[in-house]
């Protein structure tokens, strides 16, 4: 087979899956000459719609072992194409994942009772990081001297906390909007004192089982800076 030939059936418009389907047909009759191998593939040549003029003269012109020998190094190059594909794909889907989950998203387990009874120790919280709009009764997740929280907005910047005579807080004169928590007590240890403002760029954030959490009724409010993210569902709850 000529040079300039086995350029043309190596180009692009090569219709190799068409080769294939035929050189396979032959190649299974091992009873047939090589005669009779060139003229059955010249029938098939001739009644297949899916090769054009010019590959099915390529054929014709070429001899049954050159075709199958480029066919074989064409299904090399189609293997090894389908595993590059592959290898792209699975970077692209891992990078994806890094983008979704390490800049947009993330998972975190609450590891106490601190956010009881609305989520228990052991569940599993998605929350989102681009949102840094934080509102009253939204649940956030940060890490404060090494240890991570989940917590409750009570109060953002510019608002003032306070406590009614039965020592429930007061949020600008109002109980609080989300009464979600648990006996709600002040510890006894706690360094703050009422009525409190909440600094710009800061929230007072609480648990909802008052009485068993660590939060801002003892370190005050948090710097809106060191929030990972907003909490936006519960993937998984304790026990399955």
């Amino acid at each position: 087979m000529k040079d300039d030939e086995i350029e043309v059936l190596e180009s692009d418009t090569y219709y190799i899956p068409s080769i294939i389907r035929i050189l396979d047909e032959v190649d299974n009759n091992k009873d047939l000459s090589e005669k009779d191998k060139t003229t059955i593939v010249e029938s098939l040549v001739d009644n297949n719609d899916e090769l054009t003029e010019l590959e099915k003269t390529q054929i014709r012109t070429t001899s049954i072992n050159d075709v199958n020998a480029l066919v074989k190094k064409k299904k090399k190059q189609l293997l090894k194409d389908n595993i590059l594909m592959l290898v792209k794909k699975t970077v692209f889907l891992l990078i994806l994942f890094y983008i979704l989950f390490f800049h947009i998203f993330g998972f975190t387990r609450i590891p106490n009772d601190s956010m009881s009874p609305n989520i228990a120790a052991g569940d599993l919280l998605l929350y989102y990081r681009l949102d840094k709009n934080y509102n009253a009764g939204d649940v956030v997740t940060f890490v404060k001297d090494g240890k991570r929280y989940h917590l409750r907005v009570l109060a953002t910047a510019g608002q003032v906390i306070s406590l009614n005579t039965e020592g429930e807080f007061l949020v600008n004169g109002d109980l609080e909007a989300h009464q979600t928590y648990l006996k709600n007590v002040i510890p006894n240890k706690s360094k703050i004192h009422y009525p409190y403002v909440v600094e710009k760029g800061k929230v007072f954030v609480v648990g909802d089982y008052r009485s068993s959490t660590n939060d801002s009724r003892m370190f005050g409010a948090i710097d809106v800076k060191i929030i990972d993210g907003k909490v936006i569902s519960l993937l998984q709850t304790k026990g399955i």
